[in-house]
């Protein structure tokens, strides 16, 4: 009988049974082959990222990595791209081969308490199948290869979550014996103190090499330095006590190895203000995510991040692993985080569900770590819950989205649904507390999915009770969406987006999309009440595909390329409808945002202020337009984070950033760390500068900031925190000026800043152009004026005005022309294809002798021109042409016509002298009768430019004899 397939059944721990783990074999263990592997393989370990496998003659790494094998078509994935992912697996091989070794004698040492039992399907003789259980196969914390070398043992272990290994050189043993053949990577060398094993998916670096000798002393380290000699691994050492054991131990720090597996945060959220507190020091954001890792660095209860400064405030990996869930959550008053997601986990500590099943669906609100509120949804086909919001002065009180196949039911109780499951998948929209408050299907008759969810402030404006107002978005493939309003399907996959009042129960839902594919993943309400009137906008961001994606006034209206995607962004005002005293959304603006073949996706979006909309995600492309004030310019991998603020009110980009490293990076949600602060005659408006954004990487470059972890192995989640209290842009009421002219500048902030007065410094490039040094914009604005004003110029030049404020720098250009002088050459004698093609004009100072400018100027058959004249002053301009005498003109740039300038060109000066006398003479005479080939031919005797020195010659110079030209 020979083994097919082996499947791992069981983990038994010693005197207690305990369920299958789905094949999750316990990390960093080393299990005996008996029989389920290749003969070849003694022992296995397995890391997130990482098999070793232990053979007679060394080690074999199979090291992998997960990338995204996502089916589009799936209704889950369409529904929620961004957190519905897919992955597999790539892998890598990497060989350290004992070279000249003998065969070992293993000894599995620090025995834990798990058995691994096996199912392995065999053939008998017959080719017929059969099982054939394998229990109780022994694991160990540490493996022991006794005598690989005579006197040498090589003993592997785990540190931290790694792989490491040891040589123990016994007293008297040769440590020059050990040698490791190193293959499977792209190359190998030396740099520095370090050896690098260059991988297609990262390095294996030994940047440490340990070496010491042990007594009842202590430790005492001995010198010892890698040595590579072809691709083989040696190590050089300097002396020691060989009466003792010696212990050399290489450190171990590798992109590819070292305990991980790919972690993603898919949330975030910021510690908010509580009612009428205007605390300016909250600093804390709360995130949430997904990871194979088991050893994901966390605190006590909870995840969180504190951070200052300005720009970047702080970016870093969350690397390793903790939840099993799939976690998208909100925070209420820097203290209860709210949790959505799901699990499929059966032992999840539930409350109030007796026995829970697998693939449950929970939503939770812990309080600094300790679980208050877990509950578990069911439906026949599936419950997936995307987003969750919690905003109401009763911290328990959440609000979720998601998309459900059949008729929901859950352990509280409480209200029953609004109405009734429309088939196949729907939206839904469940509130609760002790009990269920409201429950919603959205959808029709094909596929539907809510993916986003955020909580209005409509105190005494629209609804009798505060935060009950409830903004959804998500995606649909239904033409008949339930409570559509003033839209219709347009075709393809529409996103949608739609409001329910749990106190009046009124829903509204509206398509958004062109013919193409969208999908909504991100939704934020600004509520302003003001005493006069109340500003209550519920913005949406997604991708699309459509070439007709409607467009009102966008911020960018350039569609995607046929067959790509990019972001979308859509606005949307709350109107009160006074026939029905229904509330409604009116679209007020949307557009594209993103790259025309750059694969770009809107994830997430929170209002800054009335009309600053941040936004985040990710792109593949590389013709995402950035602003001036760009964190990152340019893109530096296969996919990059993006960072966008966009001015809805206004209709413009003020911030536009690529983020990342050189490798995979994305941004899935973002939370601004807000303020509010009372504006007289305005209500509370919102003073945010800063947000959070997570997401996740496998750029073992990622851009760090404070940071006190780095890059483990197959990707790490991500958090970054910007400040976007930069200067965005210099605008000018007219950006080219004529001579001496004066015009207004405009300076902005990309935000707000309603703390404090902003000065901002200007400067000018040009000595020409002149502007204040500085200007200060009031807190509560974002603009200042200034006046720009220009010097007379001797020709056209550019200059740029430079403005910094909060550490950031931004400038425009300004043109200052001078004024255009057209005039004609008129030659005597000369026409046609007998006028010179080119004059020289000499501009000075009105009857000062030196040369201000100089400037060659084309002719035309007829001898007209056109040039710059001097700015702002009175001047003399001539020109000497060839054998003409030299004219002048005086003319002030002020108030002289410009455009009609004559000068009459008087020929007869054959030695250049700006005369007509008898040297001129004698130089026709010499020349008289010649033509070009001629041994007498000189063209400067030429007078009328025919090609030959004849009568008619003589008589121009004779006509002008005796004449001088200007000075």
């Amino acid at each position: 009988m020979h083994i097919l397939t082996m499947l791992v059944a069981a983990t038994l721990a010693q005197g207690a049974s305990q369920p299958p783990d789905s094949g999750v074999l316990p990390t960093g263990f080393f299990i005996k082959n008996e029989g389920q592997w290749p003969s070849d393989a003694r022992y296995l370990a397995r890391y997130p990222g990482l098999d070793v496998w232990v053979t007679d003659d060394g080690l074999r790494l199979d090291a992998y990595r997960e990338i995204d094998v996502s089916d589009e078509s799936d209704p889950v994935y369409r529904a929620n791209p961004t957190k519905a992912k897919t992955y597999q697996r790539e892998r890598v091989v990497v060989f350290k081969t004992l070279q000249g070794a003998r065969t070992p004698s293993f000894q599995l040492e620090e025995p834990t308490k798990h058995r691994i039992s096996y199912a392995l399907i065999e053939q008998d003789k017959d080719n017929r199948p059969s099982v054939r259980n394998l229990n109780g196969v022994a694991t160990g914390h540490q493996l022991r290869m006794a005598d690989v070398y005579p006197g040498v043992d090589m003993v592997l272990y785990s540190d931290k979550g790694r792989p490491r290994y040891d040589f123990e050189v016994k007293p008297g043993a040769d440590p020059s014996q050990i040698a490791l053949k190193l293959d499977g990577g792209n190359s190998t060398a030396l740099v520095g103190d370090r050896l690098v094993v260059r991988t297609e998916y990262g390095n294996i670096e030994h940047r440490e090499l340990k070496t010491y000798q042990e007594d009842a002393r202590g430790s005492s380290p001995v010198n010892a330095r890698f040595a590579l000699r072809g691709d083989m691994l040696k190590f050089e050492l300097g002396a020691y006590d060989r009466t003792k054991t010696l212990v050399i131990d290489p450190v171990i720090v590798s992109t590819v190895v070292g305990g991980s597996g790919f972690d993603e945060a898919l949330c975030v959220d910021h510690g908010h203000a509580g009612e009428g507190d205007f605390n300016l020091g909250i600093k804390v954001a709360n995130f949430g995510g997904r990871t194979p890792s088991p050893d994901f660095p966390v605190g006590v209860g909870q995840s969180n991040a504190r951070s200052e400064g300005d720009g970047f405030i702080a970016t870093h990996y969350l690397g390793l692993g903790y939840f099993d869930v799939h976690i998208f959550q909100t925070v209420y008053d820097d203290r209860v985080t709210a949790i959505a997601g799901a699990t499929n986990s059966p032992n999840v500590a539930w409350v109030n569900v007796a026995s829970p099943t697998p693939f449950a669906y929970l939503v939770q609100a812990p309080y600094y770590g300790s679980v208050t509120l877990l509950e578990q949804l069911d439906a026949p086909g599936g419950v997936y819950m995307w987003d969750i919001d919690v905003r109401t002065p009763s911290p328990n009180l959440l609000s979720s989205v998601g998309m459900v196949q059949g008729p929901v039911t859950g352990p509280s109780g409480g209200a029953e649904p609004l109405n009734s499951p429309f088939g196949g998948w729907d939206g839904f929209v469940h509130m609760f507390s002790a009990t269920v408050k409201l429950q919603l299907y959205v959808g029709g008759s094909e596929t539907d999915g809510l993916t986003a969810v955020d909580v209005d402030f409509l105190d005494n404006i629209f609804a009798p009770e505060p935060e009950r107002t409830i903004g959804f978005a998500g995606y649909t493939e239904s033409p008949d969406l339930s409570f559509a309003r003033n839209s219709s399907y347009a075709g393809g996959g529409d996103a949608i987006v739609g409001m329910a009042l749990y106190d009046w129960a009124i829903v509204n839902t509206h398509y958004v999309g062109g013919s193409g594919y969208e999908t909504a993943s991100g939704a934020s309400w600004f509520g302003l009440e003001s005493f006069t009137f109340p500003i209550v906008n519920l913005a949406i961001v997604g991708h699309t595909r459509s070439q007709n994606f409607p467009l009102s006034t966008p911020v960018q209206s350039t569609p995607p390329t046929p067959g790509e995607r990019t972001g979308f962004y859509a606005v949307h005002r709350v109107v009160q409808e006074t026939i029905a005293n229904d509330m409604l959304l009116q679209r007020t603006r949307s557009g594209y945002f993103g790259g025309v073949n750059s694969a770009t996706t809107l994830t997430d979006c929170e209002y800054i202020n009335n009309t600053a909309l941040a936004v985040v995600g990710h792109t593949i492309g590389t013709d995402m337009t950035t602003t001036q004030n760009a964190f990152q310019a340019s893109p530096s991998g296969n996919s990059s984070g993006l960072v966008a603020l966009l001015d809805v009110g206004q209709g413009e980009v003020m911030l536009s950033s690529f983020w990342g490293g050189s490798a995979y990076d994305a941004f899935n949600a973002m939370s601004p760390m807000r303020s509010t602060y009372p504006i007289p005659g305005q209500g509370f408006w919102n003073a945010t500068t800063t947000f959070y954004a997570v997401g996740a990487t496998t750029s073992a470059d990622f851009p760090i900031v404070n940071s006190d972890q780095y890059y483990e192995a197959s990707g790490d989640a991500t958090l970054a925190a910007f400040d976007l209290r930069t200067a965005q842009k210099v605008r000018l009421a007219k950006n080219t000026l004529t001579g001496v002219d004066q015009t207004t500048g405009t300076v902005f902030l990309t935000l707000p800043n309603y703390v404090e007065d902003t000065t901002v410094q200007l400067m000018s490039t040009s000595s020409r152009v002149q502007v204040p040094t500085s200007v200060v914009v009031r807190k509560g604005q974002r603009t200042a004026a200034f006046p720009v004003a220009t010097l007379d110029v001797l020709s056209s030049q550019t200059a740029q005005i430079v403005a910094h404020a909060l550490d950031a720098t931004v400038s425009t250009e300004v043109t200052v022309g001078a004024p255009p002088l057209i005039g004609r050459l008129v030659f005597n004698g000369a026409s046609g294809a007998n006028v010179p093609t080119q004059a020289t004009l000499q501009f000075r100072e009105h009857l000062r002798p030196e040369v201000l400018i100089e400037k060659v100027v084309a002719l035309d058959a007829n001898g007209n021109f056109a040039t710059e004249a001097p700015s702002g002053r009175v001047f003399d301009v001539s020109v000497k042409e060839s054998v003409y005498l030299r004219r002048t003109l005086s003319l002030d740039s002020r108030t002289d016509p410009l455009d009609n300038v004559q000068f009459g060109m008087i020929p007869g000066d054959c030695n250049g002298d700006n005369s007509v006398n008898l040297f001129d003479f004698l130089v026709l005479r010499q020349a008289f009768g010649s033509a070009p080939g001629s041994p007498n031919w000189n063209d400067r005797a030429d007078l009328n430019r025919d090609g030959s020195v004849n009568l008619v010659d003589f008589v121009m110079l004779r006509s002008n004899y005796g004449r001088s030209g200007d000075l």
